[in-house]
């Protein structure tokens, strides 16, 4: 067979033989399976959960992370004795390292005393492994508003800024460091002082760059050392130069430019002027543009989670909240293509209405509320949502949480992406670090070839774009020059591969079908 070269990269590929060519098979089938949606109760509030001698009445505000192992840990406020936002709570944790499928017994990131740990919101440091969860704390007795004999909240020092890390993948945690001093300013811009603070609730993000980027009470938690040394930006407005202090509770997200997105919850007065989340961007150095409501994004006054799916062609932006004014149990999900301008794309959960567990009581339960995503090692979406177990008595119910998986298909409900109807990229289906090197066009779609530089495998997959969503003929095949072809192909929705192998020195050939139309090179990419 003639050689043809092709620049003066090798082109390697990953597994061996059939091995590549079924385990290609076993990715390609999850993906094309269509629309996919589960769920469950996970953590069950009044369901007789117990930890360390407590059975715990009610969980809420969560918070979900994906590891550098690809462990998913779903954090909450384990509430021991009632569903309030004081008394004795604590941090509590999950983690599953099957995307979800299963998950571990209860267990604890801090406990301590009989203070309020809350507003837990973890991020993952991909380069490091490490895992941050901050946390806010006051003292027992004290409140936000001073309610059923508790003291306001009215001192810096009754409300603090703690975190806590883990170094082996979340099975063990640190204890709590004190931060207050460095992360908590101690005036307003009125000159009032800094009493009542929240972390997030929800997530922190690590950048392109690297930085980790926590977001809290009118002010960015960001590290450039990777959690070695933590420091805070007060919003500032670029315009005027003053601090913005119009939201609560925030959400942070990284736009393909590298500035920040933050998508806050606006309270009071504030909240009254457009019943809307609040947006700025920006970024650290430089400031924040004015906040101002997104004319979309209806929102009741509850927290809402932001989760950045992916930064190739088409880059999406995924918002999770109650699509309501009045009530928090509208819970939709968005799809945003031009960094949060617009949300074309939208389902509401409740076209997958949760079950009656057995857990819910007697059925005057609900879903929506607090919420936060991950996207997980399969390409899905995970997210943990608030469940309230008994409408008619919301003050004394029992609060859960449960954990929905869907993928894109799933959010598209038989719609079609702008300029892209195939809801999966090349390099969605090939995995993290593959990038396309050459392609060719067939009548329905196109084959690709991508390469992962860090670990020296190729990875074939045949993508359609036309009868996307619905079962028909497509392959992808690979081949090393002397070793044998591994193909996948079948009746898929979106894409036949991934196909990879590992050819170091090695030319390799490349093809694939989709129904009649059919191609396959000479081996290239020998160098």
């Amino acid at each position: 067979m003639k050689h043809i070269k092709i620049g003066r990269r090798s082109v390697l590929m990953a597994c061996a033989g059939v091995l590549a060519g079924l385990v290609g098979a076993t990715v390609a089938q999850a993906a094309n399976a269509g629309p996919a949606h589960s769920e469950k109760l996970l953590f069950d509030g009044g369901g007789g959960e117990r930890l360390n001698g407590i059975t715990y009445h009610s969980f809420r505000i969560p918070s979900l992370v994906r590891t550098k192992e690809n462990t998913l840990i779903a954090f909450v406020e384990g509430r021991a004795s009632n569903n309030r936002d004081w008394g004795n709570i604590n941090v509590l944790f999950k983690r599953s390292t099957d995307n979800g499928a299963t998950w571990s017994a209860l267990d604890e990131v801090v406990g301590a005393g009989p203070g309020t740990w809350g507003n837990p919101t973890a991020v993952a440091d991909r380069q490091t492994g490490t895992i941050w969860v901050f946390m806010s704390w006051n003292p027992a007795g004290y409140s936000l508003g001073g309610k059923d004999g508790t003291t306001k909240i009215t001192a810096w020092s009754h409300r603090k800024v703690y975190v806590s890390r883990s170094t082996d993948d979340g099975r063990t945690w640190s204890k709590p460091a004190d931060m207050t001093a460095a992360l908590k300013p101690r005036t307003r811009s009125n000159g009032a002082t800094w009493a009542w603070d929240a972390m997030g609730p929800g997530v922190g993000i690590q950048m392109s760059n690297g930085r980790l980027v926590i977001p809290a009470s009118h002010r960015n938690i960001y590290s450039d050392d990777n959690g070695a040394t933590w420091k805070v930006q007060r919003i500032i407005d670029a315009s005027t130069g003053g601090y913005q202090e119009v939201t609560g509770e925030g959400s942070v997200v990284e736009l393909m430019d590298g500035r920040l997105m933050r998508n806050d919850r606006a309270g009071g007065s504030v909240w009254e002027r457009g019943k809307r989340r609040w947006v700025a961007r920006g970024t650290i150095e430089g400031g924040f543009d004015t906040y101002a409501p997104d004319s979309t994004l209806l929102d009741p006054r509850s927290q809402g989670s932001i989760l950045r799916y992916n930064r190739d062609s088409p880059a999406r932006i995924i918002f999770l909240n109650s699509a309501s004014t009045v009530t928090r149990t509208k819970m939709r999900v968005r799809i945003s293509y031009d960094g949060g301008k617009t949300w074309p794309i939208s389902r509401p959960l409740s076209d997958a209405p949760l079950p009656s567990w057995r857990g819910l009581g007697d059925g005057n339960w609900a879903e929506g509320g607090y919420s936060s995503m991950a996207k997980t090692a399969d390409f899905a979406v995970g997210a943990l949502i608030e469940v309230n177990e008994n409408t008619h008595s919301s003050a004394t119910s029992h609060r859960s949480i449960a954990f929905r998986k869907f993928n894109l298909p799933w959010i598209l409900n038989g719609g079609t992406e702008g300029g892209s109807p195939n809801p999966y990229t090349p390099e969605e289906a090939c995995g993290s670090g593959y990038s396309a090197i050459n392609s060719h066009a067939l009548t329905g779609g196109r084959i690709y070839l991508l390469y992962n530089s860090s670990n020296g495998y190729n990875c074939v997959v045949t993508m359609k774009a036309s009868n996307v969503g619905t079962p028909s003929a497509v392959s992808a095949s690979l081949q090393v020059e002397g070793g044998t072809k591994a193909t996948d192909s079948g009746n898929f929705s979106y894409f036949a591969g991934p196909v990879k192998k590992h050819a170091p020195g090695s030319c390799v050939k490349w093809g694939g079908s989709i129904g009649s139309s059919s191609w396959e090179s000479l081996y290239q990419h020998c160098d």
